[in-house]
């Protein structure tokens, strides 16, 4: 499992970087961000849900998994073979050109997402690699063949090999932001882009191909995991041998559900509403806080082999964070409980957030000038202390939040580990992004752009986290008050999970995350 993910992981940041140097140094750099998340990603995801509920009740997971991940390593190699090459014949430039015209600065952004329409394309794949493959495929398999008392103890350890895949893929985009560029000085400004743009197609295939490349690797290991996975084997036999009789339910498993049914049923469970509004709320105020970043990223590095070398030098960043916080997020969760390991991440953000967004609008003011700083000076502090908050974020999310969720949906339902995890991971987390999007939208057009609107974007990502945390105190009312004692499998008097989750069952099947009703059925069940 640990190789399966050091793979996907390795594709997810080298995706995640490829996607902001394409959009950030296109025409309408980061403020074009807010318009993809709403009218590009969203519906994409929305799309994807749907599909993915349907046939996950009409195909075996072997198959879905593989036709999955087949069509995003399909759309990369179109994208990088066909659509990339032809950008600038494909884009439409008179039409680009009349609406920028007619239409008011705060929508330009709108517009270059129709320009960089095969952008925008790679963009949403890109985004959706990490919440769909990442996410939901992998932890969709660890969940059927992870043991429940072993997840609290390997969850936070899984994702170890992914940080060293993180490093590598660093290293890469890092080693690569060179490749084809002579040192030679150039008579023109026009000679040097004709020649960095040439650079840039080639760094471009060479990162692909070990996207590529990971990617078959991923097929390989899936394949023996499900040759060596018990769960996967029976179900295989039972394809073998027919379909069961049409009133026949197999001894132990409840019949499938409609796409619909299964939606109404998730709706009616407080586990996954709270789930919801932590990923919604978690997608807020990571998409307020890195489109203010990443506007001052580009005025920094405006090319693409710039960008992405200093994306390398954060991937890698990230890594060495992430694999120091996974090595102490078990002794987190022994010392803090589920709640307090949960609640780390939303605080933590509240303080930097008010950092980062505190120093740009001091440096806005001109207080960079008066303490003798100049302006690209102050823009290096900005860009370099908005990297180290994105740092945090993204180490935080694997190593505390991911687990954490995790661990809920070890004692759910088949219907809300496949349909409702999809709807959490792929769904929710985009309506939140999307939110935070149409809300910069506004921003936008009101203020012609987001750096003379920080203070509204303070506030608005210190709300985010404030919806956070309230979402994970109303989880932990009905999972978490559980978990918050629990101690991993023969260590100290804490319960192994599976005991933990036969005693939770009284007192967590109600209509919403509500105190007093959390209490009195924890009464009623004996449990004080």
């Amino acid at each position: 499992m640990g190789s399966l993910f050091f793979f996907m992981a390795y594709n997810n940041a080298l995706l995640d970087s490829l996607k902001d140097t394409l959009t950030v140094t296109a025409l309408g750099g980061a403020e074009q961000i807010p318009f993809l998340t709403v009218w590009a990603v969203l519906p994409a995801s929305i799309l994807f849900v749907l599909a993915f509920s349907t046939l996950s009740t009409r195909l075996p997971r072997r198959t879905l998994f593989n036709a999955t991940l087949a069509l995003f390593l399909g759309f990369y190699a179109v994208f990088t073979y066909v659509l990339f090459p032809m950008r600038h014949a494909l884009a439409p430039t008179e039409l680009t050109a009349a609406l920028m015209t007619v239409l008011p600065v705060g929508l330009h952004g709108g517009v270059a997402v129709l320009h960089n329409w095969t952008y925008t394309l790679f963009y949403c794949f890109s985004e959706l690699w990490g919440d769909v493959v990442l996410s939901l495929l992998f932890w969709g398999l660890a969940n059927d063949i992870t043991l429940e008392q072993e997840a609290i103890v390997l969850y936070p350890l899984f994702g170890l090999g992914a940080n060293v895949a993180q490093a590598v893929a660093g290293r890469v985009l890092k080693a690569l932001s060179g490749a084809g560029l002579p040192a030679v000085t150039y008579a023109s400004a026009a000679a040097h882009q004709a020649a960095a743009e040439t650079a840039w197609a080639l760094q471009l295939r060479l990162l692909m191909l070990s996207v590529f490349v990971a990617g078959a690797a991923i097929f390989a290991l899936h394949a023996v995991i499900v040759r060596s996975s018990d769960t996967w084997k029976a179900e295989a036999l039972a394809l073998e041998a027919g379909p069961p009789a049409a009133d026949a339910v197999p001894a132990g498993k409840k019949p499938r559900m409609r796409t619909r049914d299964a939606f109404k049923a998730l709706a009616s469970s407080p586990q996954i509403l709270c789930l919801a509004a932590m990923s919604v709320a978690q997608g807020l105020s990571s998409n307020v806080f890195q489109v203010a970043w990443k506007t001052q990223l580009r005025q920094l590095y405006p090319e693409p082999s710039l960008y992405c070398a200093f994306m390398g030098d954060v991937a890698t960043a990230s890594a060495v964070a992430t694999f120091l916080a996974m090595l102490a997020a078990p002794a987190l969760f022994r010392r803090l409980g589920w709640t307090g390991a949960a609640s780390v991440t939303p605080y933590a953000m509240v303080v930097l957030g008010w950092l980062f967004f505190g120093l740009s609008i001091a440096a806005g003011n001109g207080m960079a000038a008066s303490l003798g700083l100049s302006p690209m000076t102050a823009l290096q502090i900005l860009v370099a202390g908005g990297a180290a908050v994105y740092v945090f974020e993204k180490a935080a999310k694997f190593s505390l939040f991911k687990p954490a969720e995790e661990v809920i949906y070890l004692s759910s339902s088949p219907e809300v580990k496949t349909q409702g995890k999809a709807a959490v991971d792929v769904m929710a987390t985009q309506m939140g992004k999307a939110g935070g999007s149409i809300f910069q939208q506004a921003i936008v057009v009101a203020f012609g752009s987001l750096s003379r609107a920080f203070h509204i974007l303070a506030f608005a990502h210190t709300s985010c986290c404030l919806i956070w945390l309230t979402a994970v105190s109303a989880l932990a009312h009905h999972h978490g008050h559980l978990l918050a004692n629990f101690r991993p499998h023969g260590e100290g008097n804490g319960a192994p999970l599976a005991e933990a989750v036969a005693i939770e069952e009284p007192y967590t099947d109600g209509p919403a995350c509500d105190v007093s009703d959390a209490s009195r059925l924890k009464r009623a069940a004996g449990l004080g």
